[in-house]
């Protein structure tokens, strides 16, 4: 979290196997805590939140990761709030707002779409879209 607060520039790549393709998103993240104030990232963290199991949730009150660890049993099995309730302080979401996607195809012939988010001049989004070399 420390080096977000100096950019929120960040990138996600994934690669499917089967069908040989690479997506890498880019743009800016937002962080959602529990002082955000805007009604659809409060609503997405607490769904992240209730969707997730009970076993996951548990791990959100654990004590620190990296610290030396607790040997008190009791820190390893402290309740968790439950998918109807708040989430704890430590969950924050992350959400990336994708500027821009890159899709490499390594089929043959291998190909590689750029798309870009462009304001338009009537202010509304839309996806610009370039070949380029793979």
């Amino acid at each position: 979290m420390k080096e977000l607060a100096y950019s929120r520039a960040a990138e996600v790549a994934w690669y499917f196997p089967c069908s040989r393709e690479q997506y890498r998103l880019t743009g800016e993240l937002d962080v959602v805590d529990g002082t955000t104030t805007e009604p659809n990232l409060i609503k997405a963290r607490r769904r992240g939140w209730a969707t997730m199991s009970d076993s996951a949730r548990q791990q959100w009150v654990w004590p620190q990761p990296g610290a030396p660890r607790d040997n008190d049993p009791a820190v390893w099995t402290k309740r968790a709030p439950g998918p109807d309730e708040p989430p704890v302080d430590t969950f924050i979401l992350l959400v990336l707002r994708v500027e821009e996607v890159e899709l490499l195809v390594l089929s043959s012939p291998s190909t590689c779409t750029h798309y870009s988010r462009e304001v338009g001049p009537d202010g509304n989004y839309f996806w610009l879209e370039e070949s380029l070399n793979p």
